[in-house]
């Protein structure tokens, strides 16, 4: 984008195509390497965090899941027990997959690598299981 050659995007326009929230994660995203604003790219990502991440928390908020009673049946005092699931193997899996998301999400906050950052979190939701036991 150059001001001198009038191909700027203004911020209202991006903020009339999708919420603050979608832009700004577009702009970590698509945004650190200087890239071309794309409205279509911006829509993509909105339909990515749109099928991601809204479908997840869709699934972890929905009453069949019993998200309150999972927590407390899987800690005690804060600490996870490590015991009493019937899906072991699976929440072993998971439970590894939060951790090193975790400890990668860290590591590039620190270095202020925030794409990094979100990537970290971006791969943890396709470990989580499309369906309900």
């Amino acid at each position: 984008m150059s001001k001198s050659r009038g191909n700027i995007v203004s911020p209202a326009h991006a903020f009339d195509i999708c919420h603050p929230d979608v832009v700004r994660y577009y702009m970590i995203k698509d945004g650190q390497d200087g890239g071309n604003w794309s409205d279509e790219a911006l829509r993509t990502r909105y339909a990515s965090l749109a099928n991601t991440w809204g479908n997840f928390v869709s699934r972890m908020t929905s009453k069949r899941m019993r998200l309150r009673a999972a927590v407390a049946h899987a800690f005690s005092d804060g600490q996870w027990k490590r015991e009493g699931s019937i899906h072991q193997q699976e929440d072993r899996r998971l439970r590894d997959a939060i951790d090193m998301a975790i400890e990668l999400y860290r590591f590039n906050m620190n270095n202020l690598n925030l794409e990094g950052a979100l990537s970290a979190i971006d791969h943890l939701w396709r470990e989580v299981p499309k369906t309900i036991p």
